[in-house]
């Protein structure tokens, strides 16, 4: 119903763009507006889109591409993104690989991830996000899965706070910060059997933080 809601006005607004831009009394500054209107309510309607399924979640494990889910994602931020001129490189290495597992789990993973980021970095900074199959081999036997890496050139973790980053509670936000999100983000990995891993440097003109999340393609115990 709430889809509905909301899609039924975009598409007549939308409708009434195109029928404008068609319009043989526009000059082409009028019609760039137009082509921007139409273009930008296209975006709003596929931020739409990823909101809603934020709450439709199945009640069972389902496949899921993980890259197409960091995708939906980026698009949420994408305008944050470009206002402080950050650099994402993508390197998506798993072929199209999925995994058994909620998509909102793995939204709200990387959400907690790349907010983490985009804080630390300087305007004009960079991630560099990697999606590669991957294993654990400490576990017995060993799970086959897909590793999320996120690297940034930000400030850096001091030695001081990495081993409390995950704790509830513990953030460096200040107010802005609750201490929640990478707690949460541990424990959603950590349910079907899989990890998350932090590395940083603080050294003047190599500082950084890469975050590394390892999601088995399936739960241990369960069989394809």
């Amino acid at each position: 119903m709430l889809a509905h809601e909301i899609n039924n006005p975009l598409q007549a607004v939308t409708n009434v763009m195109t029928l404008l831009e068609q319009s043989t009394h526009m000059n082409e500054r009028d019609r760039g507006f137009i082509k921007t209107a139409i273009d930008e309510l296209a975006r709003v309607n596929r931020l739409t889109q990823q909101s809603l399924r934020f709450y439709r979640e199945p009640v069972s494990p389902v496949a899921i591409n993980v890259a197409e889910e960091i995708e939906s994602v980026l698009e949420l931020y994408a305008k944050r993104i470009a206002a402080k001129n950050v650099a994402v490189t993508k390197q998506y290495r798993a072929d199209g690989a999925v995994i058994n597992s909620y998509p909102g789990d793995i939204r709200q993973i990387f959400s907690t991830l790349l907010i983490n980021a985009f804080d630390a970095v300087p305007v004009g900074g960079s991630f560099v996000l990697r999606v590669s199959r991957s294993a654990d081999w400490s576990k017995v036997p060993a799970l086959d899965g897909l590793r999320i890496t996120l690297a940034d050139n930000g400030c850096g973790i001091p030695p001081g706070n990495r081993a409390r980053i995950v704790e509830p509670f513990f953030t460096t936000k200040g107010e802005s910060g609750t201490g929640l999100g990478l707690w949460v983000a541990r424990g959603i990995a950590d349910r079907p059997g899989g990890s998350i891993r932090m590395r940083s440097r603080i050294q003047s003109g190599h500082e950084g933080a890469c975050f590394s999340v390892f999601l088995p393609s399936r739960p241990p115990g369960v069989r394809g």
